[in-house]
């Protein structure tokens, strides 16, 4: 059994564990310099890093979520789509900041996942209010949606890989071909959005007021993108069967760290 747990981490792991031994004897010199240093200036760092602009990015995009929120509530809805997608839009700028900025950090890549996923939410939280008989399908949703991400996340982190988007060799078709595809990423993820935004718009009074061919031309969109949805939908479901996978697998042979 332990030449097996042997086996299976030599051939499993060699670039993650060098990885986590750099980043080990990182932390170290990270905490050797930090012991030097008053709490003033301890802060100061903490604060450059938090104050990176693809940061502020994001807490740019929190902020119109909350107007977007505010504004359903009101009924203001053109302002509701324009705070929503406009904080949408700034998710494909955050990451291209910090990668051109040399200001990619830990804390960015979690609140640019945090971010991602309080949007959706929103959204399922807002067609479940204005669609209180279908209130347990949107309730299924967010939880794949929430859970799945989570889950993978986790593993991702608890492995040592670089981003959640480092997929393993034998990682299932569909989770395959949607993290290492671009075109397939943006268009389920524009069809998923796209499916719930044009659902709940359809429930807005100010669309319902309008002329019938608004209200046409969004059922339309609801109809053709309903396959992106779905194939979004499983894959929520899948990347969070293959981060429990993962951390089974680091239970049983032991994680990269250790």
């Amino acid at each position: 059994m332990a030449g097996t747990s042997a086996s299976r981490e030599d051939s499993q792991s060699p670039a993650v564990r060098q990885r986590v031994g750099s980043a080990s004897g990182g932390k170290s010199v990270q905490a050797a310099s930090d012991s030097d240093l008053s709490h003033e200036q301890k802060w100061a760092r903490e604060l450059k890093v938090f104050l990176y602009v693809p940061n502020i990015i994001g807490y740019v995009r929190i902020a119109l979520l909350l107007a977007a929120a505010f504004a359903w509530r009101e009924a203001y809805t053109s302002l509701f789509f324009v705070s929503y997608v406009t904080s949408q839009c700034l998710d494909a700028v955050d990451g291209a900041a910090a990668r051109r900025l040399g200001q990619v950090s830990i804390v960015g890549a979690c609140l640019d996942q945090v971010v991602d996923r309080l949007s959706t939410c929103l959204l399922y939280v807002l067609n479940a209010s204005v669609y209180p008989d279908f209130a347990f399908a949107f309730f299924i949703a967010l939880f794949l949606d929430m859970g799945g991400h989570w889950v993978h996340f986790f593993a991702a982190a608890v492995v040592g890989a670089k981003s959640h988007k480092t997929m393993d060799p034998e990682v299932n078709a569909i989770l395959s071909v949607y993290y290492r595809s671009r075109p397939v990423m943006f268009s389920a993820i524009v069809g998923f959005e796209g499916f719930f935004m044009c659902l709940l718009l359809l429930a807005s009074p100010v669309v319902q007021a309008s002329a019938a061919s608004l209200s046409s031309a969004l059922l339309v969109i609801v109809y053709v993108t309903s396959p992106l949805m779905i194939f979004k939908t499983l894959t929520n479901l899948l990347q969070g069967l293959y981060g429990a996978r993962r951390l089974v697998a680091c239970d049983i042979f032991g994680a990269p760290s250790s």
